[in-house]
């Protein structure tokens, strides 16, 4: 056991925020007190005044060793003592400590990071503190992601019902945000998204999604941001019951205006049976908007044989844009089956021909042609 590892609770907390002296001397120790005992409530107060003068706030953020900063602090040379605290705080997690001091802990980072431009948070629907301890403590304090790992080392006692919990403590209600967190990407760009990826494998994510099924699939529609979706998506493809409790939903997102949504989702729905994936991408066809309508025809002409569907909506179809959408349909499969046709042709096996001799008679003719073809190529020589 190391020494970080045999401080009490006190200790730990006090470590973790002992950089703050070099600003305030009674800081650490307040601060301490605050989140273990809900004392020294003006703390806050006076710690974000602090944090108001940008200079102060951007040193403090920097002598404490860049908190909820979105890349691991284990790829630095040296790790701090504070640093080191602040693993063995996630570590031990509701082990040792409340979420009422969890909450208060996640606080004062976010009464700091709330006043840094270089800090920005990844969805609007949770507090700011939220989001921020999420970020310290799944990304900041642990090792790069490498995508051969199935659990987190280190964060064995978190699970989704646990913060599930803290937000409800926060306000009753606020917990069905929760897979907001978990999913969105708002403000996060394309290199520091791969970061996320410890977000989408805390314990127990998959059958909370399961009880939560309606808000999982509802989550694009109230405001999702693009790469929050496509690792909505790469969630769902990993797990087969979620696909087959989700086909309307995927069938919906194989028609999303962005291109690396819908090509996910497609590459997904084309992998499910054709039974569960026809009826959905049917109703679109028939009552969805002209959009839908266009581009369910396109997915059904490459997952049916039969033209009848596409044939009938055609009939009934007034609007020209999906009229065009769907002949195209039409063409393509009359294409693609005259390909099938082709390639389930029966080629019969190569049998060789028999040698069969010629007869004296034949010998003769040949000598004969040949003799006459000679005198005709002497003449034309003589001539030239």
């Amino acid at each position: 056991m190391n020494e970080i590892e045999q401080l009490s609770p006190e200790q730990l907390i006090n470590t973790i925020f002992e950089p703050l002296s070099e600003q305030d001397k009674s800081l650490p120790s307040r601060i301490t007190q605050y989140i273990l005992q809900g004392d020294e409530l003006d703390v806050l107060v006076e710690f974000d005044k602090l944090c108001q003068i940008s200079d102060i706030a951007y040193k403090l953020h920097e002598c404490m060793c860049r908190p909820c900063r979105l890349y691991s602090l284990l790829t630095s040379v040296k790790i701090e003592i504070t640093e080191q605290a602040r693993i063995e705080f996630y570590r031990r997690w509701t082990g040792t400590f409340s979420s009422e001091q969890i909450i208060r802990f996640a606080r004062v980072f976010a009464t700091l990071c709330d006043r840094l431009s270089v800090v920005e948070v990844s969805s609007e629907k949770l507090p700011t503190w939220f989001i921020y301890l999420l970020y310290d403590g799944l990304i900041t304090t642990l090792p790069c992601y490498c995508e051969n790992e199935d659990k987190i080392e280190g964060r064995e006692n978190w699970s989704i019902h646990q913060l599930h919990q803290l937000l409800e403590i926060e306000q009753k209600g606020l917990g069905e945000n929760l897979l907001f967190a978990i999913f969105d990407r708002q403000n996060i760009n394309v290199y520091s998204h791969s970061h996320f990826q410890y977000f989408i494998m805390v314990n127990d994510l998959l059958p909370y999604i399961q009880e939560h099924i309606t808000l999982f699939k509802q989550l694009p529609t109230q405001g999702l941001a693009k790469l929050g979706q496509v690792d909505q998506l790469n969630f769902i493809q990993k797990h087969m019951e979620l696909q087959l409790q989700l086909v309307d939903f995927i069938a919906m997102q194989a028609l999303n205006s962005s291109k690396q949504v819908s090509q996910l989702a497609t590459e997904i729905l084309l992998n499910l049976p054709l039974e569960l994936v026809q009826p959905q991408l049917q109703d679109l066809l028939t009552s969805g908007s002209v959009k839908e309508r266009s581009n369910a025809a396109v997915l059904l002409a490459r997952i049916i044989t039969d033209p009848v569907i596409l044939q009938q909506a055609l009939a009934s179809e007034t609007n020209k844009t999906v009229i065009a959408a769907i002949e195209s349909a039409l063409s393509r499969l009359e294409t693609a089956n005259v390909v099938k046709q082709q390639t389930e042709l029966v080629i019969p096996d190569f049998e060789p021909l028999c040698d069969t001799p010629l007869p004296i008679t034949a010998r003769d003719v040949l000598q004969q042609n040949f003799q006459e073809f000679l005198i005709e190529c002497e003449k034309k020589r003589k001539k030239r």
